[in-house]
């Protein structure tokens, strides 16, 4: 019987709907991998993939947000308590 394999394509991918702010953040991520790429330091093959992928989402024509603090009881519940639960 074969092995099943651990590979998941899917792994890592970003989800397939995602706001524009979502995709601004991938896209300056996919940069810093990219930057990272072209000044030699070392970046696994699935990475730039990604890296090329987000990198080619347009660039938000606008701020992600004005600057002005939010307080907490006023953001979604899933943004409470610190960026980490948000991913």
């Amino acid at each position: 019987m074969p092995k099943p394999s651990t590979h998941d394509p899917q792994a890592g991918r970003a989800p397939q709907v995602l706001t524009d702010e979502q995709k601004e953040l991938f896209r300056q991520c996919g940069e810093r991998i990219l930057e990272n790429h072209r000044l030699g330091r070392k970046v696994t093959p699935e990475a730039l993939a990604d890296g090329r992928r987000w990198a080619a989402f347009p660039k938000l024509p606008h701020a992600l947000s004005s600057g002005e603090p939010v307080p907490d009881a006023d953001l979604k519940p899933a943004l409470r308590g610190g960026a980490l639960e948000v991913f």
